[in-house]
């Protein structure tokens, strides 16, 4: 910033009472005023041209443009109700808000599309079909009247969807020469409409596919299918490009199909009530998208007769939603099922994830449990409930139907003391299974870990763990048979004897045991807190990007600093650390060239992660400007030479290219990567 600018913003502080602000202004992208009288200024921000207007005296401002390249402001006297509107091209046009008028309220509703979109200012500039957008204000490929001259109240700017006709939506002519014009896809101000609510007569969202996977044919086309719903003849309808529709009131959404020998079919859109896509009950009212049996067949089409002639088509049960060959319950029997693709399996159950999740986890012993793992905690797959090999038994479904033994998923059918399965070794006939608990309590590390029953199996440094069964490559008493109590199980991190910190032996013989890292249950120790001094979490990057070297290493970097003579500092891996009370946290970098430098690690408290204020103490990630450009690094130079450096201003949090407000502007900024404009305020989500 230049001293002058910094002069003038300490004089505007310094003034009494009431500052001015670009929220006092409507904002339009390349347009100006013609004919309104106007005075011409240098200033270095579009704000400090607001201000410049409000303290005119030689003339009453009511508007401004500011080019952001130029650094040039002119002030104006008439407005866009008074003075006719013209094309500028990289320029912003501001004027003064009328209270009480549309204007007045908030522009982010044109940004979003509300209604037939006729109001739309947005920058999307891709249609449905992802075609590149025609610049309005030329002629080729093809040939038009919507000029912004002509059209100046349509905010025709550059190649930017819109809707200046009235017609059912935003659209553009697009850079293909076969396709004059299409329709544009623009996120809804009202996402209520992009589910399912009743039979679909408002979804405005984008499915253009069919419950069996036929693409849609364009609402404007009449092939393969000739039809009476044109956008033409059903404005109301929002027919636009080929997206599923309900314009005759009908059971469900649908389209017609580029299928020639499918007329038509219906959709499946995901409802706005999520209730529907979960398992209530037998699931006479599930709507979901699961196609598959508990055995693993894949289900028949609903429409289909093969290899299963049936009584259920769509076309007898309409509203029963037998769609495409999703699992349904269109009998009420006692569970979801579907005929299958297989000759000889006429039909079977469906496994459905339950609306009521307690069945997918571990309570006690397990006996109620309903969920999906199929291997046992030393890795095995199980063997089918069904099948009787390699392990020949009692416990098949037909024999027990109400224990739920279903593909070959981990069951407790016999009350034992945790969840098992026959396993598909020949030589191991069973094996307990690991389930994640209910109880997250002990997934995570309380206390030492004593008792940790996850399944983290590497250590700090990214050792492979050896399994406990195991002797090889390390021999000791610790094995499953011997302490049947402490959950030996597989490869996994544990404390059998009390240590300080959950550990495993490792797979490398030449480390014999090491600690692991397991996220804490306290998730306080995962995100920054003071000066980081108690972080014990995993981020392993620098401010700058640089790869941190591990504490335990030496090299690039000789330093004190080992795990060895620091273990209560918790010095693991390469992970950013502060064991020296320094006023961040930091690490050793790889980069031969720079010893060490300061890490970002998200705060504990959020709320210096959005904008409060002026944004002074913003500490977020946002590093691009309100225009799009590319926030310049502020550790360069180029292309904008400045004085606020990390290494001038340690306290500022100046770090890689992230907007901050290090100067007390009006908002945070940076410079930016395009040598034309040297900075530009940033756009922060407040808090």
């Amino acid at each position: 910033m230049q001293l002058r600018k910094v002069i003038l913003l300490l004089l505007l502080f310094l003034k009494s009472g009431h500052g001015h602000s670009l929220d006092d202004y409507v904002a339009m992208q390349e347009v100006s005023l013609s004919g309104s009288s106007s005075k011409q200024i240098d200033t270095d921000s579009a704000d400090e041209c607001a201000t410049k207007c409000e303290e005119e005296t030689e003339l009453s401002c009511r508007s401004f443009h500011y080019h952001s390249a130029k650094q040039q402001c002119v002030l104006m006297t008439e407005n866009s109700r008074t003075a006719q509107v013209v094309n500028m091209s990289d320029v912003m046009f501001y004027e003064k808000r009328v209270a009480n008028s549309p204007d007045h309220q908030t522009h982010s509703a044109h940004l979003c599309l509300e209604g037939k979109g006729e109001n739309y200012r947005g920058n999307i500039s891709m249609t449905a079909s992802r075609l590149t957008c025609q610049n309005w204000s030329e002629q080729n490929p093809h040939n038009h009247s919507y000029s912004p001259k002509k059209h100046l109240s349509k905010a025709l700017v550059r190649n930017y969807c819109r809707n200046p006709d009235g017609s059912s939506a935003p659209w553009c002519y697009t850079t293909d020469p076969s396709v004059r014009w299409e329709y544009c896809n623009i996120p809804s101000c009202d996402a209520s409409d992009h589910c399912l609510k009743g039979n679909g007569e408002n979804y405005r969202g984008f499915v253009s596919r069919t419950a069996s996977g036929y693409t849609c044919q364009r609402w404007s086309e009449q092939a393969p299918h000739s039809h009476s719903f044109s956008p033409e003849k059903h404005p109301s309808k929002n027919l636009v490009s080929n997206y599923c529709r309900n314009p005759d009131g009908s059971s469900a959404l649908w389209c017609y199909t580029t299928n020639p020998a499918v007329r038509w079919e219906y959709c499946l859109v995901p409802s706005c009530d999520s209730s529907d896509q979960c398992l209530n009950g037998k699931g006479e009212n599930y709507r979901g998208y699961v196609s598959t049996t508990a055995s693993g067949y894949t289900c028949q089409h609903w429409r289909t007769q093969s290899p299963h002639s049936h009584n259920f088509s769509p076309e007898k049960h309409p509203s029963i939603n037998l769609v495409s060959n999703y699992c349904r319950n269109p009998d009420g029997s006692s569970a979801l099922w579907c005929y299958t693709t297989n000759p000889a399996q006429r039909w079977e159950y469906c496994l459905v994830p339950s609306c009521d999740s307690s069945d997918q986890c571990l309570k006690g012993k397990g006996e109620n449990y309903r969920g999906y793992v199929s291997t046992t905690a030393s890795g095995y797959t199980c063997q089918h409930w069904r099948a009787q090999s390699p392990h020949g038994h009692e416990f098949s479904p037909e024999k027990h139907p109400s224990i739920n033994l279903v593909s070959n998923y981990c069951r407790n059918p016999d009350g034992s003391s945790a969840l098992w399965c026959y396993t598909t070794n020949p030589a191991v006939r069973w094996e307990y299974c690991l389930v994640p608990s209910c109880d997250s309590s002990d997934q995570c590390l309380k206390g030492k870990g004593e008792n940790y029953r996850g399944y983290v199996s590497t250590t700090a440094s990214g050792y492979t763990c050896q399994h406990w069964r195991a002797q090889s490559p390390h021999g000791h008493e610790f094995s499953p048979e011997k302490h049947p109590s402490i959950n030996l199980v597989s490869n996994y991190c544990r404390n059998p004897d009390g240590s300080s910190a959950l550990w495993c032996y490792t797979t490398n013989p030449a480390v014999r045991w090491e600690y692991c890292l397991v996220p804490s249950c306290d998730s306080s120790d995962q995100c920054l807190k003071g000066k980081g001094e108690n972080y014990r979490g995993y981020v392993s990057t620098t401010a700058s990007g640089y790869t941190c070297q591990h504490w335990r290493a030496q090299s690039p970097h000789g330093h004190e600093f080992s795990p060895e003579k620091h273990p209560s500092i918790n010095l693991v891996s390469n992970y950013c650390r502060n064991p020296d009370g320094s006023s961040a946290l930091w690490c050793y970098t790889t980069n031969p060239a720079v010893r060490w430098e300061y890490c970002l690690v998200p705060s504990c408290d959020s709320s210096d992660q959005c904008l409060k204020g002026k944004g002074e103490n913003y500490r977020g990630y946002v590093s691009t400007t309100m225009s799009g450009y590319t926030c310049q690094n502020w550790r360069a130079q180029s292309p904008h030479k400045h004085d606020f450096s990390p290494e001038k201003h340690p306290s500022i949090n100046l770090v890689g290219n992230f907007c901050r407000n290090p100067d007390g502007e009006k908002a945070p900024w940076c410079y930016t990567t395009d040598p034309a404009v040297r900075w530009e305020y940033c756009i922060i989500p407040s808090c």
